[in-house]
């Protein structure tokens, strides 16, 4: 219709709050929930859909927060504006790392969507003492556009060589990475960022992007470990 703009849904389960009760809902933008990417999905590896992943049938939405991937689906509405629904419009909301739960005015908060990039190192572990010398550093990375590059640090932040990326067959997939360093002996500060296709990548510091619900933590991720002759 004109000025349609979003694509809401409502679920069966059923929230109780300040006296109503309503059931947990959101939205996403109707060029996203025209993508080819974006399923209403009723089974699962060949299989019908299990309860506790949505049955009878949910939203799958790559790329975006969780929420918006609606289970136990009820209802599907084409409206002009972002659903109203209140997990949308009060729940799921970003704050400046200044504003506290006794500040926070839920109307001005950023209403939360896509994913933005963020890596993590898995191997090896926080606090790992390994043997001095070539070491390989492996990980994922993800975000609601594709992943172009993954960058890692063995000096805090100081130095950066780009990971090896394996290869994908989509862009909302976990982006596997790794990369060969020689370690010599001592203290190693590692640390990980991904760029999206969108030039997009993460803040430096935790304190960037801190908030009182702690949504969206996308900041470089830091590790400490130790290298031994």
């Amino acid at each position: 219709f004109p000025g349609a703009g979003h694509v809401a849904f409502v679920g069966a389960d059923r929230v109780v709050k300040d006296g109503g009760s309503f059931g947990f809902g959101g939205s996403i933008p109707l060029e996203k929930a025209t993508g080819a990417e974006v399923l209403l999905a009723f089974s699962m590896n060949g299989q019908p859909l299990r309860p506790e992943h949505g049955a009878p049938l949910r939203v799958i939405a790559p790329g975006y927060i969780g929420a918006r991937s609606v289970k136990w689906i009820t209802e599907i509405h084409v409206t002009a504006a972002p659903s109203d629904n209140y997990f949308q419009q009060g729940a799921y909301r970003l704050f400046p790392p200044d504003v506290t739960a006794d500040t926070a005015d839920h109307a001005a908060g950023t209403m939360l969507g896509e994913i933005p990039p963020n890596a993590v190192i898995t191997t090896p572990a926080g606090g790992a003492v390994l043997a001095a010398g070539r070491t390989t550093i492996r990980g994922y990375a993800l975000g609601g556009a594709e992943i172009a590059r993954v960058a890692v640090s063995v000096d805090g932040g100081k130095t950066w060589q780009d990971a090896a990326l394996r290869a994908s067959t989509s862009p909302w997939a976990w982006r596997l990475w790794e990369l060969d360093a020689d370690l010599r002996a001592g203290d190693h500060d590692l640390a990980v960022r991904a760029y999206d296709t969108a030039g997009r990548t993460q803040p430096e510091d935790l304190r960037q992007v801190w908030n009182i619900k702690g949504y969206v933590n996308n900041a470089v991720h830091r590790i400490r470990i130790a290298a031994r002759p």
